[in-house]
């Protein structure tokens, strides 16, 4: 088994390098001067899945029953044939359909569990590989593997939230994807906005200059790292006026649907990689940038859940007035999910549900 390529695709972790100075009303006063170029995700000619395709699991590590259920239910309301309240999860991924190819309707297949720990607690890419061809068979799959709070994977919380890559197998090529619960590792870099984001406290001053006039303006991004929101923080030697200390918008956390910060954030994330996976399930698909860092279908429009978002605030979503709990997507069962924003190839632009 020799790996094609290995991408990753995370969804909150760099919300933590795009949160703003206060002044945030002055920067986008500054930023709307600056023309705006659409984004457009450029197809690459190659394979995309399309048509009937089937999800098979491999859960490692423990989760419980309740767990486990959230995200059956997820991933049956993707393609659900009844009628759900909208806005709704299958409204959501009918977005996919509109890349070149026509619809994905997905099925939940295989299910393997390994609570067992079978390699370990402590994993890298290639070993998420090799697991994720245990799940099941390979045409028109996408094989996942989900793992639990206690399994560390290398990367993980540091430069990801999920992944999705392929591999070469006897049978053909594998299209998988990994998402792992950041509950007990880093709920503020993957679970945002369910959790208060991290904290990065400001450069240390430079020695006073009375030579250099330094104008006072709000912290600005730079453009070619303004969408580039799930890359690495932006180095401190870049100089101003992008070198600002970050700030975080004093906005609370939202509460999750669900009622686990770690699974809701599950939800986002296997979201984010799925969208990814059939868009561009062999590096050769639907993306913008270098083919190694991809920004996908989801990626691309990194932290917007809804009308309004702003870097540190999610944007306008619905809350269920019993529970206070956030969501802009309805699913079976009477689920509730926040699913992040998808880029729409005929609008040419990032689309919310909300």
């Amino acid at each position: 088994m020799a790996p094609i390529h290995h991408f990753t695709s995370l969804t909150s972790l760099l919300v933590l390098f795009i949160l703003f100075h206060p002044g945030l009303a002055r920067t986008r006063n500054l930023a709307a001067l600056v023309e705006e170029h659409p984004l457009v995700l450029k197809y690459h000619n190659g394979l995309l899945l399309k048509g009937n395709v089937t999800i098979n699991l491999l859960w490692y590590g423990e989760f419980s029953p309740n767990q486990r259920s959230i995200i059956l239910d997820f991933l049956n309301s993707l393609s659900s044939s009844e009628t759900l309240m909208e806005p709704s999860v299958s409204s959501w991924w009918k977005t996919t359909g509109r890349y070149m190819g026509g619809p994905v309707t997905v099925v939940v297949g295989n299910q393997v569990f390994d609570g067992e720990y079978s390699v370990g607690k402590s994993l890298t890419t290639d070993q998420l590989a090799i697991l994720s061809s245990k799940a099941g068979p390979i045409k028109n799959t996408v094989n996942v593997v989900l793992t639990s709070h206690e399994v560390v994977i290398d990367g993980f919380c540091m430069t990801k939230c999920g992944t999705h890559s392929s591999v070469i197998t006897e049978s053909g090529n594998l299209a998988y994807a990994w998402v792992g619960n950041s509950v007990r590792q880093c709920p503020e870099q993957c679970a945002w906005p369910f959790h208060k984001p991290m904290q990065i406290p400001p450069s240390p001053p430079e020695p006073f200059k009375p030579t250099i006039y330094t104008p006072p303006f709000p912290r600005l991004v730079p453009r070619s790292l303004e969408r580039t929101m799930h890359s690495p923080p932006i180095p401190q030697s870049v100089r101003w006026p992008f070198d600002r200390p970050i700030y975080s918008p004093k906005i609370a956390p939202l509460i999750p649907p669900n009622n686990d910060v770690g699974i809701d954030g599950m939800i986002m994330n296997l979201a984010t990689v799925l969208a990814g996976t059939v868009t561009n399930p062999f590096n050769n698909g639907y993306f913008e940038g270098p083919a190694n860092a991809p920004l996908e279908a989801v990626s691309a429009c990194p932290a917007i859940f809804g009308k309004g978002s702003y870097p540190g605030y999610p944007g306008q979503v619905l809350v269920d007035k019993s529970r206070g709990a956030s969501y802009n997507a309805h699913g079976i069962n009477g689920r509730k999910f926040l699913l992040p924003a998808m880029w729409d190839p005929q609008a040419s632009a990032c689309t919310t549900l909300t």
